[in-house]
């Protein structure tokens, strides 16, 4: 028997399940009975077959003309004759469950169609800002230039001058810090000490090495939950039932952490397991509202591992090797040593 695909298919065939109704209709034919059924047969061996392979549109449209066609069947004079044969023929229990499919398929595309409408809205959103900012920055830069012609050419020089040296502040003042979107393990760890700030650490991790080691009071949301597109209905259908009860509350904490083994911003590249699960959590989400932008462990478990040991449920686990593109991010500046008393620093 096919292995059942972990995540659905990309929408291809229809933008709503009105529309997609309409590929369901079947129109009679004039030809015998024996065909009707044949045809029948054929139609839900595709239903499943696509059901297995979670083209969940596809699977949709050829159990609802399998019903179709089963019903044309039922009309006919000789199948009336001949129930019992007709009914062993089609099988007994493929009517009953092709019905149960179609309508379950029927409510996870009607949430599935809503999302995406709701994430062209929000990607249109975002272009029309996005041009709206250009246009701004093209206006300043007008001005600017226009500005810039009326100084004398020693006002120049020294104006020039004055910007180079701010602008090199500025980018000694910014590596200094940490990447917008970061945050590092000892600045974490410091939202973890304190009581005025809730906050739900998301691990995307494998599920099983979630169980072997995390942070505590962590949850999983594991990769095998993530991909490309994904939605936070979807993840949370997915996610492991320990987790389920503090997923639901992330929009009622101040802070969202992500990590994976080497997390970084530097990495989170279309495609990739925790810009999915961002995307999903705070650009696509139109029911649950993050109070703020999610941010992303720096260094990764790896890095909490070696700076903060004693809050992990196991200190002894051996990283998996890292990808060619992996950083090495050690952020924790005079973190504490609890077995050897003192103070070390990276």
């Amino acid at each position: 028997m096919p292995a059942v695909a972990s995540v659905p298919k990309e929408l291809y065939l229809s933008s709503s399940l009105k529309d997609l109704n309409k590929k369901t209709e079947v129109k009679p034919e004039r030809i015998s009975t024996k065909n009707y059924v044949q045809s029948a047969l054929k139609l839900f061996k595709k239903a499943e077959e696509s059901r297995l392979d979670r083209d969940e549109e596809r699977a949709y449209v050829l159990y609802m003309k399998y019903v179709t066609v089963y019903n044309l069947i039922k009309k006919r004079p000789d199948f009336k004759q001949q129930q019992d044969y007709f009914h062993s023929v089609l099988g007994p229990s493929n009517i009953r469950k092709a019905v149960e499919e179609a309508e379950r398929l029927s409510e996870s595309l009607k949430l599935r169609y809503e999302e995406a409408e709701v994430r062209k809205k929000l990607e249109e959103k975002d272009r029309q800002e996005a041009e709206q900012l250009q246009k701004q920055k093209r206006q300043e830069a007008g001005r600017e230039d226009g500005g810039m012609s009326a100084k004398s050419s020693l006002g120049n020089a020294l104006d020039s001058k004055d910007k180079t040296q701010k602008i090199n502040g500025e980018m000694s003042e910014k590596n200094e810090t940490t990447e917008r979107g970061a945050i590092t393990a000892k600045e974490l760890y410091t939202m973890m000490m304190d009581k005025n700030i809730s906050l739900i650490i998301m691990d995307a991790r494998r599920i099983q090495d979630y169980q072997d080691s995390h942070i505590s009071d962590s949850l999983s949301v594991p990769e095998e939950a993530i991909s490309p597109g994904v939605t936070t209905s979807w993840i949370e259908a997915n996610l492991p039932d320990g987790s389920k009860d503090r997923w639901k509350t992330r929009g009622n904490v101040d802070y969202v952490v992500l990590l994976d083994w080497f997390s970084s911003t530097k990495d989170l590249q279309l495609g990739t397991t925790l810009r999915s699960l961002k995307d999903a959590l705070f650009k696509w989400e139109s029911k649950t509202i993050l109070r703020s932008e999610p941010l992303v462990l720096e260094g990764g478990y790896e890095n909490w591992l070696l700076c903060y040991p004693q809050y992990t449920t196991n200190a002894k686990v051996t990283p998996p090797p890292r990808g060619k593109n992996e950083e090495v991010s050690i952020s924790c500046i005079g973190f504490y040593l609890p077995l050897t008393g003192r103070t070390s620093s990276f």
